[in-house]
């Protein structure tokens, strides 16, 4: 991969899903966070990111992984609280809060 391609994201587009840690927590919650991330994903990526869920956990959080130019973006936080939080509230009612691993 050229050193641009990472500059820019190239990396979170392109990177094999087997690289990544698989995903814990309870099965149907996972589907239903990744569903979420899934409609949201054309934004990071638009601007060279990409969000990754890690885990799920019995209490309701979200665990996500930055990468690309999401990881260390000073406004990620406020994607996941101004974006993905809404979205995971509203269709998830074992949602309780998302952050970063």
């Amino acid at each position: 991969m050229s050193f641009l391609s990472r500059l820019f994201g190239g990396a979170a587009r392109s990177e094999p899903a087997a690289k990544s840690a698989p995903v814990t927590g309870n099965p149907a919650r996972i589907a239903e966070a990744e569903a979420i991330l899934s409609e949201l994903r054309p934004l990071f990526r638009a601007d060279g990111g990409d969000m990754i869920l890690a885990a799920v956990t019995a209490d309701g959080d979200v665990e996500l992984r930055a990468r690309g130019a999401c990881h260390g973006c000073a406004v990620s936080d406020l994607t996941l609280r101004g974006a993905l939080a809404p979205r995971l509230r509203e269709r998830c009612t074992w949602f309780r809060d998302v952050r970063f691993v």
